[in-house]
């Protein structure tokens, strides 16, 4: 039993290893996305369970908005920050990534951040 499951993480890893170890302006927009999520995550992910824990949704459905929340948070406010000059040194942000940013995924990935922070703020406030 304990055999099948090492086999099932070393497939996995060298699954991910054949098909994810290319460059693509994915990955890249992705790892620099890591650092600021980090420092942000853990106060949003809180404040999030917080106020969902109150309208008592259930353990998966509740989890799921929490999730939905921290990670659309978290790449909003990085799209945010890194247009601010003097808030980029403070989340690590470097000043060339806001010229590297302009392929069809970040624009996509930008558009469904904001439809989904628009419409849980629509369901908040109404």
């Amino acid at each position: 039993m304990l055999a099948n499951r090492w086999v099932w993480v070393l497939a996995i890893l060298g699954y991910g290893y054949a098909y994810l170890n290319k460059p693509s302006s994915a990955l890249n927009y992705i790892a620099r996305v890591v650092y600021p999520s980090y420092l942000l995550h853990q106060s949003v992910l809180i404040v999030a369970a917080f106020s969902l824990s109150v309208l008592m949704l259930g353990l998966f459905l509740e989890a799921f908005w929490v999730t939905v929340i921290t990670v659309s948070f978290c790449l909003v406010s990085y799209e945010i920050l890194k247009r601010i000059n003097i808030l980029r040194p403070l989340v690590g942000i470097s000043s060339e990534t806001y010229e590297a940013e302009h392929s069809l995924f970040y624009k996509i990935f930008v558009l469904l951040g904001w439809a989904l922070i628009l419409a849980l703020g629509y369901l908040i406030l109404f």
